[in-house]
């Protein structure tokens, strides 16, 4: 077994030289020693492991184990250039790397600060009268209510701080108290007009040069929460950093980033509904200026999650990210045995153990290279056709190329798929479908046999279950998101057009079923899959319709003409049971560890264990640590579909030293 795990790690570490030239073009040669050092580590140990073990048969137990150990292996080593080349923690760092190697798409990425806390989002003068607005923003996950603060009975206090630094406390009415999670709450004077109701209100003018501070108690110097200044004057008590320089006229507003590059311009336009977290503890770097323009929002607007910067990551980064992608997505294992020469039944086995069964040629080396031929074709197909609709640069075509047909779901921007255009959309639409069909379809394609494509019952029915979610979220979200969202979360792909996590309970219940069937058997997608979807609904149509004949009645289940025993239809009860206890379980640990609904925690769950990488705002590096390993589980759990996990457990177990036993 060790001498296979040897030459695994051969490929591992020629898998994480594949980045250099991607260093080299992108200016980020000082990147290469991540990549260099743990790919001579993998190789020299691979070597020493060939040497000294050699190979023997082995037990599909065995080869379970060896599969569940090269995955943990591939992720380790792969989670190392996040630590260094992108400043991740380290149990950060394997989550990215497990999620990148199991094509699940879930991230971690570190992008710009977030603020922790309520903050200042924006403050305007509205006319000469002095009167004004004060908006809030609650980045975090959690109602806060604000007049209660931490559970206990601390009150939010809103001071003003004028031209000569002084300091006055306003008496605020309030209205309403709870600023809702990853939304907004209003002040206004007493003085300002507007269309939208405040939460509260304030009798008091606000200075064209001033400040705003908000704290938790009356010791200013420990209970300050937030606090922003502007204009010429003399405004030290209300800084952070450095002050908004310019004086605030009639009309004007200055309002909290949603990112660094975020500008007055896009904070009117696409920024413009992800929220305004961004927080560096300065005010001239958190802050744009608005002339003539305010926007001010309620705790009845909608809520905006904050957004990472994933486009801040180094390109090498984000390139490695996509790679373990694609590695993962027709298996690492099966990497191995393309390369592989002369392993016979192993072979075999641990191309089972991999959650593989169907061979599409005579041999499983000769099934592998036929896989990878396959999956790189339409990885190629799918760069130009990306590129020609219009992606605007041929690198992220590439990589939403890899991390499309590998059903993976890691973007290179920002918001995903969202500023894409039809044409994008459309083709992306195809390569995620393309990805969650089996190789073994497109190998009966690819030789003339077109007829098949359409004849396949898991490519029919996954039509229908995209069409049919389609119609249902069309009302809701309109067709773009609708369709979109439909192909992504059945494909297991994961990319997004849409804030999912300001979507309803029932829209993320509709996501979470086709998540949870996920694509087609021999395909790069996981979750249940389409056909056993199908054998437990005709096994219990079967079961009724046996019921009302003889009890000697020969009743065979067929599906497009195959007959199923009934071992195999208990073998796909089982596992459908198995998988949504796990997932149920997932859900569990989240619903403990953090405060997440259960909704949100059984999308989030579903989401890890079918490695889709559909988030409702759950996954980040704020997510407690046992949220993180369970999750990591469940996409390791996923993606070799429990059994070989199990096996692997049970191995370690078996390997514990057991104190013995004293005779009497």
């Amino acid at each position: 077994m060790l001498h296979f795990l040897g030459f695994i790690l051969l490929i591992l570490g020629a898998v994480m030289l594949a980045p250099t030239p991607v260093a080299f073009l992108a200016g980020e040669a000082d990147l290469l020693p991540y990549f260099i050092v743990p790919a001579a580590i993998a190789i020299a140990l691979g070597f020493f492991i060939r040497r000294r073990f050699q190979p023997m048969e082995m037990t599909l137990g065995k080869a379970m184990v060896l599969v569940a150990s090269a995955w943990i292996v591939f992720a380790t080593f792969g989670s190392i250039p996040y630590i260094f080349g992108n400043n991740m923690a380290v149990e950060d760092a394997y989550f990215e790397s497990m999620s990148g190697f199991t094509a699940t798409g879930l991230t971690m990425v570190p992008g710009d600060p977030i603020a922790t806390n309520v903050v200042i989002s924006e403050v305007s003068i509205l006319s000469p009268a002095g009167g004004g607005f004060i908006e809030l923003y609650n980045p975090t996950s959690s109602d806060i209510d604000l007049r209660n603060l931490y559970g206990g009975s601390e009150e939010l206090r809103m001071r003003l701080v004028n031209s000569s630094d002084n300091i006055s406390t306003l008496n605020i009415t309030w209205i309403n108290s709870t600023i809702p999670a990853h939304g907004y709450f209003l002040f206004a004077s007493d003085n300002a007009v507007d269309s939208i109701a405040a939460d509260a209100t304030f009798s008091a003018q606000l200075d064209y040069s001033g400040g705003v501070m908000i704290d938790d108690d009356l010791d200013l110097a420990n209970g300050t929460i937030d606090r922003v200044g502007w204009g010429a004057g003399t405004v030290t008590n209300a800084t952070e950093g450095a002050k908004v320089p310019n004086d605030l006229t009639t009309g004007d507003s200055i309002e909290r980033k949603a990112w660094s590059i975020s500008t007055a311009e896009r904070m009117r336009g696409p920024d413009s509904r992800r929220g305004n977290g961004y927080e560096t503890n300065n005010n001239t770097n958190d802050f744009v200026i608005h002339h003539d323009f305010y926007a001010p929002q309620n705790s009845s607007s909608a809520r905006e999650e904050p957004v990472r910067n994933i486009q801040a990551s180094p390109r090498t980064i984000l390139f490695w990210r996509s790679l373990t992608e694609w590695v993962g997505g027709v298996g690492v294992v099966v990497l191995f045995l393309a390369a592989l020469i002369g392993a016979g039944r192993a072979a075999r086995k641990m191309y089972v153990a991999e959650a593989r069964v169907e061979r599409i040629e005579p041999s499983i080396r000769a099934t592998a290279r036929t896989l990878w031929k396959i999956y790189a074709l339409f990885t190629l197909l799918g760069v130009v056709g990306l590129y020609l609709a219009g992606t605007p640069t041929l690198f992220e075509a590439v990589n939403h190329s890899m991390t499309g047909i590998a059903t993976g779901g890691f973007t290179v921007r920002n918001t995903s798929f969202a500023e894409y255009g039809y044409p994008v959309l459309a083709i992306s639409i195809l390569i995620m479908m393309a990805g969650a069909i089996s190789f073994a379809v497109h190998r009966r394609v690819m030789a003339g046999q077109w007829r098949e494509l359409f004849q396949n019952i898991e490519v029919r029915l996954m039509l229908v279950l995209i069409a049919l979610a389609t119609l249902l979220l069309i009302w809701s979200v309109g067709l773009r998101d609708a369709l979109f969202q439909s192909s992504s979360a059945l494909t297991g792909t994961g990319f997004s057009t849409a804030d999912i996590s300001m979507w309803g309970d029932p829209q993320k219940g509709l996501l979470t079923i086709l998540m949870t069937i996920g694509g087609g058997y021999g395909s790069t997608s996981s979750a249940i899959k389409l056909i056993r979807t199908v054998i437990i609904v005709k096994a219990v149509h079967w079961m009724i319709k046996r019921s009302f004949l003889p009890q000697r009645a020969v009743v065979p289940m067929k599906i497009s003409g195959r007959i199923y025993s009934d071992q195999g239809m208990m073998e796909t009860a089982i596992y459908a049971f198995i998988y949504i206890i796990v997932l149920i379980s997932g859900a569990v640990v989240l619903m403990v560890v953090g405060p997440y609904s259960a909704m949100n925690s059984v999308f989030e769950s579903a989401s890890a264990q079918g490695n889709v990488g559909l988030s409702v705002g759950i996954t980040s590096a704020a997510m407690p640590l046992a949220g993180k390993i369970s999750m990591t589980i469940q996409m390791l759990v996923g993606r070799l579909e429990i059994i070989p996990v199990i096996a692997f457990i049970v191995y370690l177990i078996s390997k514990v030293p057991r104190p013995r036993r004293k005779p009497f």
